[in-house]
């Protein structure tokens, strides 16, 4: 097959499932259906069920790396152009992840620039 990836690309468009959430119903037995008041329901509902632990008295973390001590990984340095260089070696033409990265270019300057899906960053 000489084209398989966009062939396998619209099989997967056909076969998603789209789960959807709701409608809930409130503590006075009201159908809720709006996303806003559906995600306020869930919210205090998990914030209800977790307890909040006393976290001034917690106990000492022991170390389990057993490594020498001059291969730990304490410190390291990211610095901006090297986050630019790896942004800049993005393939535009992929599929993004979770965080959309891969579809808008980045400027220098941290702006989206609008010059099309397949811009080259500045």
């Amino acid at each position: 097959m000489q084209d398989s990836k966009s062939f396998f690309s619209y099989v997967r468009s056909k076969n998603k499932v789209k789960t959807t959430v709701g409608p809930l119903k409130d503590d006075k037995d009201i159908l809720v259906t709006s996303d806003q008041k559906m995600s306020e329901l869930l919210n205090d509902y998990f914030a209800s069920v977790f307890t909040k632990e006393n976290t001034t008295d917690l106990p000492a973390v022991k170390s389990v790396y057993t490594g020498e001590e001059n291969e730990k990984l304490c410190n390291f340095l990211i610095s901006p152009q090297m986050v630019l260089d790896k942004l800049k070696k993005l393939k535009m033409n992929k599929a993004p992840g979770v965080d959309l990265i891969g579809t808008t270019p980045c400027s220098k300057k941290g702006r989206h620039q609008t010059h099309g899906r397949n811009s080259v960053i500045s």
